[in-house]
């Protein structure tokens, strides 16, 4: 007897079936369709190109530039030389020279001069102090220039001590400088046998004198504090007298006495 075939095989091929399209399902690529986008409204940029300084050829002509002054300064007249009249010179400086040398300056610009001593004890002898008329003016041709001219002479002292009086050459004159004071009585006393005895200022001034053959004494007050020249002579004398005396020919003293008021 036949058995009846059985349904189990047929169901194992069934599910074989089944795995195979399954797995040939999953193997098959799946494709996306891609929509392309609108374009969008976005603007394009133009790059800007760089800055160039521009280049002026060599035969262009720069442009003037113009500027206005606000405050415009009247303009500064130049000095006009004038012609000095017929015979007129100018006054060279000499302040400051040496005696001799001015002198020379003053005549080789056509001048002749004068001058006074000043005592001063900050100045060489012989350096010439003021001049009138000053430098720079136009006088005429031969005009006397008149100089003042430094010298120093010997101190004297205030007291009853002696100032020996010497004579070292054969004429001229004895000089002795003194401080006196503004307001003080000071005589003034000396037994030289010569000329005057003269009290001057500094600026060699006489402010009094007596003749030494006459009197030997004068009192003097002073109107302000300052020095004071003592002048004595002149006087003349021979060589044979100085020839006896190398340091000086013995002719007296000088006194300067303070007063008691």
């Amino acid at each position: 007897m036949l058995s009846k075939p059985s349904m189990r095989p047929l169901w194992f091929i069934l599910l074989g079936f089944l795995i195979v399209a399954c797995g040939g399902a999953a193997e098959s690529p799946i494709s996306f369709t891609e929509t392309p986008l609108p374009p969008s409204s976005t603007a394009t940029l133009t790059p800007v190109p760089a800055t160039q300084t521009p280049t002026i050829p060599a035969d262009t002509p720069m442009p003037t530039i113009k500027f206005t002054a606000i405050d415009t300064l009247p303009p500064t007249p130049s000095p006009t030389s004038t012609e000095l009249p017929a015979g007129y010179r100018i006054v060279p400086d000499v302040v400051g020279l040496h005696y001799l040398e001015a002198r020379h300056v003053l005549y080789a610009a056509g001048f002749t001069f004068l001058y006074s001593d000043v005592f001063d004890l900050d100045q060489p002898f012989g350096t010439i102090l003021e001049q009138y008329p000053g430098a720079g003016t136009a006088e005429k041709t031969g005009k006397t220039i008149f100089l003042y001219r430094a010298f120093q002479a010997p101190g004297m002292w205030v007291g009853d001590k002696c100032r020996q009086l010497l004579i070292t050459t054969t004429s001229g004159k004895l000089l002795f400088g003194v401080y006196l004071r503004e307001g003080n009585l000071y005589e003034i006393k000396t037994d030289f046998q010569y000329g005057w005895t003269s009290i001057f200022d500094y600026r060699m001034v006489l402010l009094d004198e007596f003749n030494n053959h006459e009197e030997d004494q004068l009192v003097f007050e002073p109107e302000w504090t300052a020095w004071y020249v003592l002048s004595l002579g002149p006087y003349e004398v021979s060589q044979n007298e100085l020839d006896k005396y190398p340091d000086g020919v013995p002719s007296g003293c000088l006194w300067v006495y303070l007063l008691e008021e």
